[in-house]
């Protein structure tokens, strides 16, 4: 299998979009039904998934993944943390239709520390999709509060762009 940059991997993304015309929501469903397959073959005993996504298309990614996960059979706590930005449009569409299949979907802003710590520790794998292999700058504030917890919940953790 090739790996491809970070660079090839935007390029790629954007040819597809712009001089394909496929849509960015099909680009995350294939990345959701990919990343749903590899945890059923890498974690095969993990039964209660954590999703935590951002508000980006990475977190839409995982957000797909989420209902993609559902579907399977697992159980599935969603988590969406915007730090105050708005969501992308494909992030607003995954949220969108988690809402309309009665999916909840928890905040993990700042001040739900406690329900999020308790969800992440009782998960067998924890998804995180807050940022994609883009992210440049240091993590500070409420992300780097966010990644601390869920490092400190002691799971397994698959990171995802």
């Amino acid at each position: 299998m090739r790996v491809l940059s970070i660079r090839e991997m935007r390029a790629f993304d954007r040819r597809a979009i712009e001089q394909i015309g496929l849509p960015a929501l099909v680009l995350m469903e294939n990345a959701a039904l990919a990343v749903a397959e590899a945890i059923g073959e890498g974690w095969p005993e993990a039964r209660r998934v954590a999703v935590v996504g951002g508000p980006g298309n990475n977190g839409g990614d995982g957000f797909a993944l989420a209902r993609q996960l559902v579907t399977r059979g697992y159980q599935v706590d969603v988590w969406s943390a915007t730090g105050g930005r708005e969501p992308s449009l494909e992030a607003r569409h995954q949220l969108a239709v988690l809402a309309q299949l009665g999916i909840p979907v928890g905040s993990a802003d700042a001040g739900t520390a406690g329900d999020l710590a308790d969800s992440l520790a009782a998960c067998d794998l924890i998804v995180d999709a807050l940022f994609g292999a883009g992210l440049t700058r240091p993590l500070a504030g409420q992300w780097a509060a966010l990644v601390a917890a869920i490092a400190a919940a002691g799971r397994p953790v698959l990171a995802v762009d």
